[in-house]
């Protein structure tokens, strides 16, 4: 069993409690909200691989066997605000990642990425740009910076292969008034034909 706290996770013999392996990966600085907290919500394992988020948005694959590092992807800039405290979810040979950051005026979105070999297959932002569908409900450039971060894990339905991942507050969340209009349409649902399947 695969067990985390921060930026470090455990392999345990399921049966005796025994250790196996550890990875450890110093906490990062300058990080805000949750991030800064350094929380880690799990791994999702895949083949020999065990994949984890860092506090500051990297993507880890690490060998299931032995806990050595396969890869290492960045996939969101921390000083940007942007931190991870989720667990990934495997689907077929995607990594599908989100981000934490919201209340710090990053724009939320989902990746995901080759589980062999860390490249990136796709990205969809959670709060639609010019000219996307429900954009006209965000004012001038609040989009960039309204939250809708993914840091809860999705789920994945493969009878209608169909990925479903909630989003957070819209922010600021606080106060409304500071954010111009109704800032609608947070999306939190993708058919993925096309992006994940075979």
């Amino acid at each position: 069993m695969y067990v985390t706290s921060s930026n470090d996770v455990f392999a345990l013999d399921a049966q005796s409690g025994r250790q196996l392996w550890h990875y450890h990966r110093p906490l990062s600085s300058g990080l805000l909200d949750d991030a800064a907290a350094h929380k880690n919500r799990g791994v999702a394992v895949w083949q020999n691989s065990v994949f984890t988020e860092t506090d500051d948005a990297h993507l880890l694959a690490l060998d299931a066997r032995s806990g050595g590092l396969l890869w290492d992807v960045k996939y969101a800039d921390k000083t940007k605000h942007y931190g991870a405290t989720g667990a990934p979810l495997v689907v077929k040979d995607a990594v599908i990642v989100g981000t934490s950051g919201g209340d710090s005026g990053v724009r939320g979105f989902v990746a995901a990425f080759d589980a062999a070999s860390g490249k990136k297959k796709w990205q969809r932002w959670t709060i639609p740009g010019p000219g996307e569908f429900g954009s006209s409900s965000w004012l001038g450039d609040a989009y960039l910076h309204g939250g809708a971060t993914t840091w809860m894990p999705g789920t994945y339905d493969p009878e209608l292969n169909i990925l479903y991942w909630t989003t957070s507050n819209a922010g600021p969340d606080f106060l409304g008034d500071s954010r111009p209009g109704d800032d609608l349409i947070l999306t939190a649902f993708w058919p993925l034909m096309r992006t994940v399947a075979n």
